[in-house]
């Protein structure tokens, strides 16, 4: 349909299946089609509100987005039909008689610098995916729109190493009754593991809520291990008629922060 510009002699024959479409489509329509949300903002309110089962957007990541900033709920999901759809991307354009075009070429040059655009693909920023040719990139400037990938990867593979030794330091108090290896490594397991689940779940969870009841729990998981490592070091202090507050165990202690201001440091998200 409309392969070629339309004539006013051809117009009513050549658009004439797409009115018969919309005819049938108007009923479906919100307020049957009498009326139309004035612009993109108000149709996402409308979905927001339960009005209408579905809006649309040029931009696949813009709901993400939303649900971000708390302007569409986390049941929202994009849907992008099977033969593809109109999408668009931001643009600038200098007219022909621009008074100043060496100015806002500096402009457009600085909007498509590999950092700009890795920022503005940045979900908390704007959302939008680049204009740029990753495969056109230098290795420097295509990690910065792989490192949200690779931190994560990072992040999922420290927290299971960390979580599983963490494990291991939680139930070797075990070790004074020889259980088995088997019994070891379950008992490990279950105080580690489930951890690890948790920063997969919470990988699918946007909502600030549940991110700050997971951070209440873990802060007192955190006081729990300190509270029953701290009484197993004064049993045995007192078992062995030594101080509980050991050499080693201060040496241990001051390691580990260490290593996690360490990583703070090199890891910025």
């Amino acid at each position: 349909m409309l392969l070629e510009p339309a004539t006013d002699a051809t117009f009513a024959e050549e658009t004439a299946p797409l009115w018969a479409w919309y005819d049938a489509l108007r009923p479906n329509l919100w307020r049957g089609g009498e009326t139309f949300p004035e612009n993109q903002s108000v149709q996402q309110q409308l979905l927001n509100d339960g009005e209408v089962d579905i809006s649309m957007s040029f931009d696949p990541a813009s709901t993400a987005a939303a649900i971000a900033q708390g302007l569409l709920p986390e049941t929202s999901r994009v849907f992008v039909p099977d033969g593809g759809t109109i999408g668009n991307v931001s643009f600038v354009a200098i007219p022909y008689n621009a008074a100043h075009a060496r100015g806002a070429q500096v402009v457009a040059n600085f909007l498509l610098d590999p950092k700009v655009q890795a920022q503005m693909q940045n979900i908390e920023i704007l959302g939008s995916f680049s204009v740029l040719d990753l495969a056109r990139l230098d290795n420097a400037a295509r990690a910065r729109f792989e490192g949200s990938a690779a931190l994560g990867s990072f992040l999922v593979l420290r927290f299971t190493l960390h979580n599983l030794t963490e494990g291991i330091g939680i139930v070797a108090p075990m070790v004074w009754r020889r259980p088995s290896l088997w019994v070891f490594a379950a008992l490990a397991a279950l105080a580690g593991l489930p951890a690890v689940a948790g920063v997969w779940l919470g990988s699918y969870a946007f909502s600030p809520h549940w991110a700050a009841l997971a951070f209440a729990v873990g802060a007192g998981a955190i006081l729990q291990v300190i509270v029953e490592v701290g009484g197993l070091l004064v049993r045995d202090g007192q078992r062995e008629g030594r101080p509980w507050l050991s050499g080693a165990a201060l040496a241990g202690a001051g390691s580990g922060a260490a290593v996690m201001y360490v990583t703070a440091l090199l890891v910025q998200v």
